[in-house]
């Protein structure tokens, strides 16, 4: 029965290509701004503000947008460990180049960017991260169109996060490609959308104590693919049902584990679009994980996801999500980590070109085949201070708690405060 199911959701993450390249043919390219279109433009982190947004360079048929953000802080607990907790200062230089289109048909954004970060006593703890990528939309006609993106990237794992499983070795560097396509098609009051990604992840070999540790069994192809039909009910409210399947294939196994996997979440739901002033998604369903490993057992759950966006005036915005995945563990003992994720962030206008933001966030990781759960608490208030078109100053202060139920785990508190000036 799990490999008859499993094959099915294989076939499920490989109809993508021939999926989304019939409903491109028949996708629809002027739709008129919804109530939720509305709302997300009206929130207070996304407003448009003539006085204060850059102008861009012109470059043919393109507009050039610069950017150059340099931060410098301090944090108290660099490892994001209990015992022995290490602080330092650092500075964060993040150069990022946007190139948008300003075609009357079709559109094209290319981008590139990094983030250095040089620490001023841990220079081991020094790290690189860089990304390149595009977004573009071939419109075949006044109302056809394909939409498609692409990104290679060098990540960096963050400290205390589900896949730093080194605390006291190298960072953990790994190399992501991504293609993505998607497609909507509107038959009446029904919304039809299909889409899919590929992706490749490639990490880096670790250096613990002068030696260096292979991490090529986290290697890895994943596929997803994602088939959802919405109904309108009325104005500003529909239904929709969603399927979303992938398959998680690893280049190799270690010690003879297979960590092979393929999945699928079904979800059904509301979309409400009230006023332009609030607006979300809810959905619930369930979701499960199936791994080709006998003695890795398979994940089934209950789950969710939903995001709501709030304006009760124009310079005040609320901001909730919620969500329950599957991630991929980085251990070859466990199946995987059923994640829950809560957040709700406040922007608040203080003044036309000062923004005043408070985030908090919420997640648990339940890790499968061994008694072992992590509760994160990220609670971060941040300032914008808009000086000119060209110029902002910024302030953040983070502080992160984690608990484990098992001594395996990792817990840990930090604060850390950052300044910033960005050029754009």
């Amino acid at each position: 029965m799990t490999r008859r199911i499993g094959a099915f959701a294989r076939w499920g993450a490989s109809l993508y290509g021939l999926w989304t390249v019939v409903a491109a043919a028949l996708a629809q390219n002027a739709a008129p701004p919804t109530l939720a279109d509305i709302a997300a433009s009206e929130a207070v982190a996304t407003r448009a503000r003539p006085d204060y947004d850059p102008l861009g360079i012109s470059a043919g048929g393109f507009r050039l947008f610069p950017t150059l953000q340099i931060q410098s802080g301090y944090d108290d607990n660099i490892y994001n460990i209990n015992t022995g907790k290490v602080s330092d200062g650092l500075v964060r230089v993040s150069p990022r180049l946007e190139a948008r289109s300003n075609w009357s048909r079709h559109s094209l954004t290319l981008s590139t960017g990094g983030q250095f970060e040089r620490y001023f006593s841990r220079s081991s703890e020094n790290n690189d991260q860089y990304d390149v990528g595009a977004i573009g939309r071939y419109d075949v006609s006044s109302d056809l169109a394909i939409n498609g993106s692409g990104l290679y990237a060098r990540r960096v794992e963050q400290r205390g996060t589900l896949g730093d499983v080194i605390a006291s070795g190298d960072r953990i560097r790994y190399d992501q490609g991504t293609v993505r396509l998607s497609a909507t098609n509107t038959f009446g009051r029904l919304l039809l959308i299909a889409g899919g990604t590929y992706s490749t992840f490639n990490y880096l070999p670790v250096h613990l104590a002068g030696v260096s540790l292979s991490q090529d069994y986290r290697d890895r192809k994943e596929v997803t693919a994602l088939l959802r039909g919405d109904y309108v009910i009325g104005p500003g409210i529909r239904t929709f049902v969603s399927g979303n399947f992938n398959d998680q294939n690893y280049r190799q196994p270690l010690a003879g584990v297979d960590q092979d996997s393929t999945g699928f979440a079904v979800l059904g739901g509301v979309v409400f679009a009230i006023n332009e002033f609030i607006n979300g998604e809810v959905g619930i369903g369930y979701l499960k994980q199936y791994y080709r490993q006998p003695n890795l057992h398979d994940i089934g759950s209950f789950s969710y996801n939903a995001r709501a966006i709030w304006n009760p005036t124009l310079l005040l915005t609320v901001t909730a999500t919620a969500a329950r995945t599957v991630q991929q563990s980085p251990f070859i003992n466990q199946s995987g980590v059923l994640q829950d994720s809560l957040g709700v962030n406040v922007d608040y206008e203080l003044l036309r070109n000062l923004i005043l933001s408070v985030n908090e966030q919420f997640i648990s990781n339940d890790y499968q085949d061994v008694d072992r759960k992590e509760r994160l608490w990220i609670t971060e208030g941040r300032a914008r201070y808009l000086i000119n078109r060209w110029l902002e100053a910024g302030l953040s202060i983070n502080h992160r708690f984690q608990t484990t139920s098992n001594l395996l785990g990792r817990e840990y508190a930090g604060t850390s405060i950052l300044m910033s000036i960005t050029l754009k």
